[in-house]
C-alpha cells in the first residue's frame, strides 16, 4: 500500500522547509513548530508526516518537554540526499 499523495506532498514540503533551515543553524536541527508556522497543518496532519519521515529514515525527532510535536527534527544523511533529489527535479 502506498503513500496517499497528500500525505507525500506535505513530507516533501517539511523536508524542503527542513533542508533550508539545516543549512542556517549550526545545530543542525529544526523546530517543529517553525516548520509548521510556514505549513499550517493540523497537529494529526503534521504528526502524520512526521511520523512517515521518520519510518522512512529521513528524520530523527527530538522530544525538548511535553510532546514531540513541540520538539525538533533533524535531517539524517539519507534525508539531505533525498531533499537534494527533489530539488533537482524542479529544475
Amino acid at each position: 500500500m502506498g503513500i496517499d499523495p497528500i500525505v507525500q506532498e506535505r513530507c516533501s514540503q517539511i523536508m524542503r522547509i527542513a533542508h533550508k533551515r539545516y543549512n542556517k543553524t549550526e545545530k543542525k536541527r529544526v523546530s517543529v513548530d517553525r516548520i509548521n508556522k510556514k505549513l499550517s497543518l493540523s497537529k494529526p496532519e503534521l504528526r502524520q508526516a512526521l511520523e512517515v519521515l521518520s519510518e522512512k529514515g529521513l528524520v530523527s525527532l527530538e522530544t525538548i518537554g511535553g510532546p514531540w510535536l513541540y520538539g525538533h527534527i533533524k535531517l539524517t544523511k539519507k534525508g539531505i540526499e533525498y531533499v537534494q533529489k527533489i530539488e533537482k527535479k524542479k529544475v
